[in-house]
C-alpha cells in the first residue's frame, strides 16, 4: 500500500507532499495502518466537508489523501476541521517518517 498525502494552505500557503510505502516499514506497523485505513476510511465519502471551517479560519490546512493499494486507488479529500482523529494520526505518522527519510539524505 502506497499512502500519498498533499497539505496545503495554512499561514503561508507551502504545498507539502508526503509519501510512505508500507513495504517499507515494519510489518507490524504496515499492518496496523492498513487495518485503520480499511476499517474506517476507504469506504466513507469526504469530497464534502461535514462542517464549515471557523469563520476567519483562513490559514487552515487541506488534505488529499491518495491511497494506493494494488489495481485499487481511493482519495480522501478533507480539511483540519473536518478529519477524524484516526486520520490525523496516520498523516502525523506519515508526517514522520518523511521528516526521518530527509534528514537521513
Amino acid at each position: 500500500m502506497i499512502i500519498q498525502i498533499d497539505q496545503s494552505g495554512g499561514f503561508a500557503g507551502i504545498a507539502k507532499h508526503m509519501e510512505l510505502d508500507t513495504d517499507n516499514i515494519v510489518k507490524s506497523e504496515a499492518v496496523k495502518i492498513k487495518k485503520m485505513l480499511k476499517a474506517n476510511f476507504l469506504n466513507k465519502n469526504y469530497d464534502e466537508p461535514k462542517k464549515k471551517p471557523l469563520k476567519g479560519a483562513a490559514d487552515y490546512y487541506s488534505y488529499k489523501i491518495t491511497i494506493h493499494e494494488g489495481a485499487e486507488q481511493h482519495v480522501i479529500k478533507c480539511d483540519e476541521y473536518n478529519m477524524e482523529d484516526e486520520l490525523r494520526k496516520i498523516i502525523k505518522y506519515v508526517e514522520s517518517i518523511s521528516k526521518k527519510r530527509k534528514s537521513l539524505n
